[in-house]
């Protein structure tokens, strides 16, 4: 069920998910009930019959995995309940089928290309599998020549940095979005973008509409100077809280050195990676402290700019944060 609602758009895009709830428009509510139902009447009765039915030491799967830390919980630990197990559950099927699936895909590409692989794989699988129908758990550690070649799948393409993605042949208008020949669209969470400086002026406006919208409600928004090498430069409160993700746009950088900023709205929060230092001075035009931006724009790079937003000053969140001497280069 697509949620394509301007009302429940906005909202989103307003107070994010504390809008769920919040004056529920029809399709929300039969979201919810979809929802309900699905907890209900499908996941919790097979946990509670995982539970009823569990058994130590059988052939796991992660659910199994799941129920044996909520059936040996110690007293002084924060309990989990039946419900977080079903949480659990959504968020593993829900995320690791998208990741499994990209995988899959790009491990045919690389089959593809390679016949004599292909061959080497399928008679590994004869040898291994033999006549039955199905791969069983005993058959997976047998496989070496398939595991390797999905292990070298992911060390040269790994799907949650770099996902396989389409290129357009030719330019065209989705609505009034230009997308030029030769430009790829990544999504990645909730929005992700991400363009050359030279393809940027459309998504560029489209971007400056959501900042304007986060700030004018205030929402934090991010900004960021990130060198393809070397030291990034960060504001408190930034992506520190977030581990790793730092290490996924790095690496997405290093796959991609000719993107020279990424747009994102993560965790309803608006975060700018800029790699040039000329356009990181044009859209922090007060860099010296941060007090304000003046003009998110810049007439020679952001030519439709001026539909969404000229002369709009706001103050900057960061105005008292402290940053390093060396953050532009």
């Amino acid at each position: 069920m697509q949620m394509n609602d301007f009302y429940v758009n906005v909202k989103l895009a307003l107070f994010g998910r504390k809008s769920f709830g919040f004056y529920s428009s029809k399709k929300e509510k039969l979201l919810d009930s979809r929802i309900d139902r699905l907890i209900d009447d499908t996941l919790m009765p097979v946990i509670k019959n995982k539970i009823s039915n569990y058994k130590p030491n059988q052939n796991q799967d992660f659910l199994d995995i799941y129920i044996e830390t909520y059936l040996n919980q110690k007293a002084n630990e924060p309990k989990i309940t039946e419900l977080e197990l079903c949480q659990l559950f959504v968020s593993i099927v829900s995320a690791g089928t998208d990741t499994s699936s990209h995988q899959i895909a790009i491990t045919l590409y690389y089959l593809g290309l390679d016949r004599k692989a292909q061959e080497e794989i399928r008679q590994e699988l004869v040898n291994v599998v033999g006549d039955e129908l199905d791969i069983q758990p005993q058959h997976l550690n047998k496989l070496a020549l398939l595991n390797a070649f999905i292990y070298e799948a992911f060390r040269i393409k790994n799907t949650v940095i770099q996902p396989l993605t389409r290129i357009a042949k030719e330019s065209h208008f989705i609505k009034n979005l230009k997308i030029e020949k030769g430009l790829s669209h990544y999504q990645f969470y909730q929005v992700l973008m991400y363009y050359s400086l030279q393809k940027q002026s459309s998504i560029a406006a489209y971007l400056c509409a959501i900042v304007v919208i986060k700030l004018k409600h205030g929402k934090e928004v991010y900004i960021f100077y990130f060198p393809l090498f070397g030291d990034y430069f960060y504001l408190k409160n930034s992506f520190e809280k977030y581990g790793d993700a730092t290490e996924i746009f790095k690496q997405r950088y290093q796959k991609n050195p000719d993107i020279k900023f990424v747009a994102t709205n993560f965790l309803n929060k608006v975060f700018l990676f800029i790699q040039d230092p000329e356009y990181y001075k044009s859209v922090l035009v007060n860099h010296q402290s941060y007090s304000k931006v003046d003009i998110l724009y810049h007439p020679q790079k952001f030519n439709q700019i001026q539909q969404i937003i000229i002369n709009f000053n706001f103050i900057w969140w960061a105005r008292k944060s402290q940053v390093t001497k060396n953050f532009i280069r």
